[in-house]
């Protein structure tokens, strides 16, 4: 026998949309789901190989200037966007990745992102970061908390150099150096300078000068 009853798996509308799990896509595929394994996408590459991975390519063609963007992945509620990783060309060969959220307020194309990576550099609340990371606040304290919970271990800041460099700490304001915390390594010694780095305090063992 001949079944001639059929359950619509795909939809290929005139306008060129495609849609699973939707008779009325909105854009050019459209997945809808019940569950996670009815609305995931799955990429899957077999075989040997170091750089043959799979891969999603966000890709835009023609002119792109400096600071266009070039791709993003959008987090929704509804078609309401509360969270957006999206990349930007800064020159020729540079890039920027933002990690964005709307933090109560609604979303715009303009919000400053939370994180940006650029240059090797990681900025949090600045998309110029001018060290390997760069904590910068516009609304209030740019506080750093370092916490440990665990009843048997301590909150740590480990600064490390290679044998004989320095270790410093700085104290600026604006851009003007105010005071220094530094290790002299030639000396095994703990020093403390000011604003024209004159040493104030000198920690060696047990002496303090």
């Amino acid at each position: 026998a001949v079944s001639e009853t059929a359950t619509e798996k795909m939809r290929i509308t005139s306008a060129g949309n495609v849609g699973i799990g939707t008779s009325s896509p909105d854009t050019k595929l459209d997945i809808v789901g019940s569950d996670f394994a009815g609305a995931s996408l799955k990429i899957e590459r077999t075989g040997d190989g170091e750089n043959d991975d799979p891969a999603l390519r966000l890709n835009r063609s023609g002119t792109v200037d400096a600071n266009d963007r070039i791709g993003g992945i959008y987090f929704q509620d509804n078609d309401t966007s509360l969270a957006l990783i999206r990349g930007e060309k800064i020159g020729t060969n540079d890039g920027r990745l933002d990690f964005i959220v709307p933090n109560g307020s609604a979303f715009g194309n303009t919000m400053n992102p939370v994180l940006t990576i650029q240059n090797d550099s990681v900025g949090i609340g600045t998309i110029s970061p001018s060290a390997l990371v760069h904590l910068t606040s516009s609304s209030a304290d740019g506080n750093i908390i370092v916490e440990s919970t665990h009843a048997s271990s301590s909150a740590v800041v480990d600064i490390r150099s290679v044998a004989d460099r320095d270790s410093s700490v700085l104290f600026r304001e604006g851009t003007s150096v105010k005071a220094r915390v530094y290790n002299d390594a030639s000396a095994d010694a703990l020093i403390l300078t000011d604003g024209a780095d004159n040493n104030t305090l000198f920690l060696y063992g047990q002496a303090v000068g």
